[in-house]
């Protein structure tokens, strides 16, 4: 059971990490809707020509488009499930967090709104609605959305915080 003072530190992140997932899923979900109404499945619209595209795609999969091919019918039982349990170690992530490492609590808040934005998609179209195509020459990028954006951004901040905490902890003393 947490402490007072646990307690405390709990209500202090969320207070202010609840609003920031709640808007990336707002803004995904809004951008989605747009897409699904404006731009038929397939269709594109060029931003920068050769580089950046709205392009709506649907992807049944994951990141990469994982699990996307052929008819799997227990794929979207699958990926409901993980990303449920996702959301519950993040919740529970966010609940253990020290008061003092809000770099720590940014990243779960927007790894936990990307998540959520995914999640509904996949309720509502057992699927996920992917609209931005970038190209690196001729190279394209897998297409993502503002969810996948979320994440990436989350987790890679979660990943710095992690290498320079452990620069700056100090190296066992020669025995």
């Amino acid at each position: 059971m947490l402490n007072p003072i646990s307690k405390l530190s709990v209500a202090r992140h969320w207070r202010w990490s609840a609003p920031l997932s709640l808007l990336i899923v707002v803004v995904d979900q809004l951008t989605k809707q747009w897409v699904d109404r404006k731009l038929p499945i397939g269709e594109r619209i060029v931003v920068i020509s050769h580089v950046f595209y709205l392009e709506h795609i649907r992807n049944p999969g994951a990141a990469w488009g994982f699990l996307a091919q052929g008819n799997l019918p227990w794929r979207g039982a699958f990926f409901i499930t993980v990303t449920l349990v996702a959301i519950g170690m993040i919740t529970y992530m966010t609940n253990n967090l020290p008061p003092t490492d809000k770099t720590q609590a940014v990243a779960l808040s927007l790894i936990l709104g990307g998540a959520i934005g995914n999640l509904i998609d996949r309720f509502l179209y057992n699927e996920v609605i992917d609209f931005v195509s970038v190209y690196i020459g001729s190279y394209p990028w897998p297409n993502f959305n503002i969810a996948d954006s979320a994440i990436t951004v989350g987790v890679s901040m979660m990943v710095i915080a992690m290498a320079y905490r452990s620069k700056k902890r100090p190296t066992p003393a020669a025995a």
